[in-house]
């Protein structure tokens, strides 16, 4: 039985075997090809679902809903970010000190002072609109409504769009970068 160099190759993960595109001719080197580009973009898709899968959980890390006053970023939310200080740019105008921290240790330390003084806070994913990953850097921006309930009852929602830069770790994703900007100002 003559076995089918394209053939092995598909099966054994065209990525594990060297292939030399001068051993084949014509069609079957644009198959090689093909199949190639193919597993590439497979493995592309598995950690562009992985990081929309993040982003989802992310959101419900910032979603306490009515326990907003025992929040605890920590807690929460720093399981999704690089922990090394120095290592992290990170913003958000919901900061009315307007900070740019380089740790998320000190970004955790703005949101425990924050969620304090609402009553209810809930995040929706609406739209995202990149996802750009390039070897164990990914690009995500994305928008989302935050629904705000303040002390005196007053309910407002406020659309808010976010760009996060991830790093892929031995522990996984982590983000890098983070900037949020709601696109309107909350109706406190």
């Amino acid at each position: 039985m003559r076995s089918n160099p394209l053939a092995l190759a598909v099966l054994l993960g065209a990525s594990l075997l060297p292939v030399s595109l001068g051993n084949f001719t014509g069609n079957a080197q644009e198959q090689v090809l093909v199949t190639s580009n193919q597993l590439s973009l497979t493995e592309e898709s598995q950690d562009e679902q992985v990081i929309h899968q993040l982003i989802q959980e992310w959101l419900v890390g910032f979603s306490p809903k009515e326990q907003t006053v025992k929040f605890s970023f920590r807690e929460r939310l720093a399981k999704f970010y690089n922990s090394t200080p120095g290592r992290v740019t990170l913003h958000d105008n919901a900061d009315s000190q307007m900070r740019i921290v380089n740790s998320a240790a000190d970004y955790g330390e703005i949101w425990d002072n924050i969620f304090p003084t609402l009553q209810f806070l809930d995040n929706k994913l609406t739209q995202v609109y990149q996802i750009e990953i390039k070897g164990d850097l990914a690009l995500t921006v994305f928008s989302f409504d935050s629904t705000f309930i303040f002390p005196d009852g007053k309910k407002d929602v406020v659309p808010t769009l976010a760009t996060l830069a991830w790093k892929r770790t031995p522990d996984g994703w982590k983000i890098i970068h983070e900037h949020g900007s709601a696109l309107k100002a909350a109706q406190s």
